[in-house]
């Protein structure tokens, strides 16, 4: 008998907090939407913190600037050795 007891108080619980998830995520949502200015000050923050990076080029061009660089590497291997 205690192992269904704490088997449905486990479940109970978990029950419990995906509902505190879902209704956070939930009001969560409903506040972005009403576009408050605390919400605004959120995402200019956000927007700052990334203002120094430099976004990464797309992967055909991370490609062609290896394939770049190694045809430089192997041309500079090869040939005659400078004395």
């Amino acid at each position: 008998m205690p192992e269904v007891t704490r088997y449905l108080l486990a479940t109970v619980g978990v029950s419990i907090l995906i509902w505190l998830i879902v209704s956070a995520a939930m009001r969560a949502v409903g506040w972005a939407r009403k576009g408050s200015p605390a919400a605004a000050f959120i995402g200019w923050a956000l927007l700052l913190l990334g203002a120094g990076m430099n976004p990464k080029p797309p992967p055909q061009e991370q490609v062609q600037e290896a394939n770049r660089q190694r045809k430089i590497k192997k041309g500079s291997e090869s040939g005659d050795p400078k004395d």
